[in-house]
């Protein structure tokens, strides 16, 4: 099963980017790329549910982190960020006090990533 996780996690920026690539084309309205997003996100959500050694969360966050890094356009961005962070939302009520710790992680990596993209910006 990590195996097939890693290949999915690593196969992701590439898809972002053309999403992206899309995006920026074709001018897509905002809500089908945000659902687009937001689907992609409740699956990231349930890939770091299923990792359950420490090391393994932690790159998982770690890549999860990252993924707002694949895109270069500062709008895309911006969405992949709002998407992730809405799912986080609405699904935090339901992770159990096992797993918490593990969720505070990865938000603790995805705000690093934010400040480390307002720092470039």
């Amino acid at each position: 099963e990590v195996e097939v996780r890693d290949a999915a996690l690593a196969e992701i920026p590439r898809y972002l980017q053309g999403i992206c690539e899309t995006y920026v084309k074709e001018q897509c309205p905002d809500a089908d790329v945000e659902l687009m997003l937001q689907k992609l996100a409740m699956g990231l959500f349930y890939c770091f549910w299923h990792s359950d050694k420490p090391l393994v969360q932690h790159e998982c966050a770690h890549k999860i982190a990252l993924l707002m890094n694949s895109v270069s356009n500062a709008s895309m961005q911006r969405i992949i960020i709002e998407s992730i962070f809405r799912i986080l939302s609405r699904e935090w009520g339901r992770i159990d006090r096992y797993r918490l710790d593990k969720y505070m992680s990865l938000v603790r990596k995805l705000v690093y990533q934010m400040l480390m993209l307002i720092k470039r910006h």
